[in-house]
Protein backbone atom coordinates (compact mmCIF):
# COMPACT_ATOMS: atom_id res chain seq x y z
CA UNK A 1 0.00 0.00 0.00
CA UNK A 2 1.43 3.92 -0.88
CA UNK A 3 -0.01 6.12 1.30
CA UNK A 4 -1.63 8.80 -1.19
CA UNK A 5 -1.44 12.77 -0.33
CA UNK A 6 -4.96 12.82 0.66
CA UNK A 7 -4.06 9.86 3.74
CA UNK A 8 -0.79 11.44 4.70
CA UNK A 9 -2.70 15.05 4.95
CA UNK A 10 -5.03 13.30 7.14
CA UNK A 11 -2.00 11.51 9.36
CA UNK A 12 -0.25 14.30 9.66
CA UNK A 13 -2.77 16.81 9.99
CA UNK A 14 -1.93 19.13 6.79
CA UNK A 15 -2.16 19.50 3.37
CA UNK A 16 0.54 18.71 1.30
CA UNK A 17 1.15 21.40 -1.24
CA UNK A 18 4.61 22.77 -2.66
CA UNK A 19 4.79 26.60 -2.96
CA UNK A 20 4.58 28.26 -6.54
CA UNK A 21 8.22 28.74 -5.79
CA UNK A 22 9.52 25.60 -4.80
CA UNK A 23 7.10 23.62 -8.22
CA UNK A 24 9.57 21.03 -8.99
CA UNK A 25 9.64 19.56 -5.75
CA UNK A 26 8.08 16.62 -5.18
CA UNK A 27 7.29 14.41 -2.12
CA UNK A 28 7.73 10.86 -2.74
CA UNK A 29 5.00 8.27 -2.21
CA UNK A 30 5.66 6.34 0.80
CA UNK A 31 5.24 2.49 0.86
CA UNK A 32 5.18 1.41 4.50
CA UNK A 33 5.55 -2.61 3.46
CA UNK A 34 8.63 -1.42 1.54
CA UNK A 35 10.23 0.67 4.39
CA UNK A 36 9.35 -2.60 6.52
CA UNK A 37 11.75 -4.80 4.78
CA UNK A 38 14.40 -1.28 4.59
CA UNK A 39 14.13 -1.33 8.51
CA UNK A 40 15.77 -4.67 8.67
CA UNK A 41 17.83 -4.72 5.54
CA UNK A 42 19.46 -1.11 5.90
CA UNK A 43 19.94 -2.07 9.32
CA UNK A 44 18.04 -0.03 11.40
CA UNK A 45 16.65 -2.73 13.57
CA UNK A 46 19.91 -3.23 15.15
CA UNK A 47 19.25 -0.16 17.33
CA UNK A 48 15.57 0.17 17.28
CA UNK A 49 12.23 -1.70 17.82
CA UNK A 50 8.92 -2.56 16.83
CA UNK A 51 6.89 -4.86 18.40
CA UNK A 52 9.65 -5.40 20.93
CA UNK A 53 11.59 -7.13 18.28
CA UNK A 54 14.60 -5.15 17.61
CA UNK A 55 17.46 -3.03 19.37
CA UNK A 56 17.18 -1.32 22.52
CA UNK A 57 19.66 1.45 22.16
CA UNK A 58 17.47 3.67 20.18
CA UNK A 59 14.06 4.50 20.43
CA UNK A 60 11.09 2.35 19.85
CA UNK A 61 9.35 2.78 16.82
CA UNK A 62 6.43 1.46 17.21
CA UNK A 63 3.58 3.52 16.34
CA UNK A 64 1.92 3.81 18.72
CA UNK A 65 5.08 6.04 20.09
CA UNK A 66 5.72 7.86 16.77
CA UNK A 67 2.21 8.76 16.28
CA UNK A 68 2.11 10.87 19.41
CA UNK A 69 4.78 13.25 17.97
CA UNK A 70 3.28 13.48 14.72
CA UNK A 71 3.40 16.94 13.91
CA UNK A 72 4.24 16.86 10.37
CA UNK A 73 6.03 14.93 7.51
CA UNK A 74 9.80 15.64 7.98
CA UNK A 75 10.23 15.89 11.55
CA UNK A 76 11.27 12.10 11.81
CA UNK A 77 14.07 13.21 9.52
CA UNK A 78 14.91 15.92 11.90
CA UNK A 79 14.93 14.36 14.98
CA UNK A 80 17.26 11.26 13.17
CA UNK A 81 19.40 14.47 12.39
CA UNK A 82 19.34 16.05 16.01
CA UNK A 83 21.05 12.14 16.58
CA UNK A 84 23.18 11.74 13.63
CA UNK A 85 26.57 11.33 15.19
CA UNK A 86 25.73 8.98 17.74
CA UNK A 87 24.15 7.02 15.00
CA UNK A 88 26.56 6.94 12.68
CA UNK A 89 29.08 6.18 15.44
CA UNK A 90 26.77 3.22 16.31
CA UNK A 91 26.30 2.18 12.60
CA UNK A 92 30.27 1.99 12.06
CA UNK A 93 30.99 -0.07 15.01
CA UNK A 94 27.97 -2.26 14.52
CA UNK A 95 27.73 -2.83 10.41
CA UNK A 96 31.32 -1.66 9.78
CA UNK A 97 29.70 2.02 8.45
CA UNK A 98 27.10 4.61 7.70
CA UNK A 99 23.96 3.92 6.60
CA UNK A 100 23.08 5.10 3.41
CA UNK A 101 19.54 6.00 2.12
CA UNK A 102 17.46 7.55 -0.74
CA UNK A 103 14.66 9.80 0.00
CA UNK A 104 12.73 7.35 -1.42
CA UNK A 105 14.05 5.11 1.11
CA UNK A 106 13.59 7.66 4.32
CA UNK A 107 9.99 8.41 3.02
CA UNK A 108 9.48 4.29 2.70
CA UNK A 109 11.03 4.00 6.27
CA UNK A 110 9.34 6.70 7.64
CA UNK A 111 5.66 5.54 6.46
CA UNK A 112 6.52 1.72 8.14
CA UNK A 113 7.67 3.77 11.72
CA UNK A 114 3.69 5.60 11.18
CA UNK A 115 1.81 2.05 9.90
CA UNK A 116 -0.31 0.84 12.90
CA UNK A 117 -1.35 -1.74 9.76
CA UNK A 118 2.52 -2.89 8.44
CA UNK A 119 3.66 -2.88 11.93
CA UNK A 120 1.11 -5.40 12.98
CA UNK A 121 3.21 -7.60 10.03
CA UNK A 122 6.30 -7.41 11.38
CA UNK A 123 7.44 -10.14 13.38
CA UNK A 124 10.63 -12.35 14.64
CA UNK A 125 10.65 -14.40 11.50
CA UNK A 126 11.48 -10.87 9.65
CA UNK A 127 14.65 -11.04 11.22
CA UNK A 128 17.83 -13.04 9.36
CA UNK A 129 20.21 -14.84 12.04
CA UNK A 130 22.84 -12.66 10.43
CA UNK A 131 20.65 -9.23 11.78
CA UNK A 132 20.24 -10.54 15.24
CA UNK A 133 23.87 -10.74 14.84
CA UNK A 134 24.28 -7.35 14.20
CA UNK A 135 21.39 -6.64 16.68
CA UNK A 136 23.48 -8.17 19.71
CA UNK A 137 26.76 -6.28 18.90
CA UNK A 138 24.76 -3.03 18.65
CA UNK A 139 22.97 -3.44 22.14
CA UNK A 140 26.35 -5.01 23.75
CA UNK A 141 25.37 -9.00 23.98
Amino acid sequence: MRFSKVLLAAAFGAALTVPALAKDLVVPSMDPMSGKELFVEKGCVACHSVNGIGGEIGPRLDSRYTLRNATNLFDFGARMWTHAESMIEVQKATIGGQIDLTGQQLADITAFAYDEKSQKTFTASDISEEVKKLINIANGY
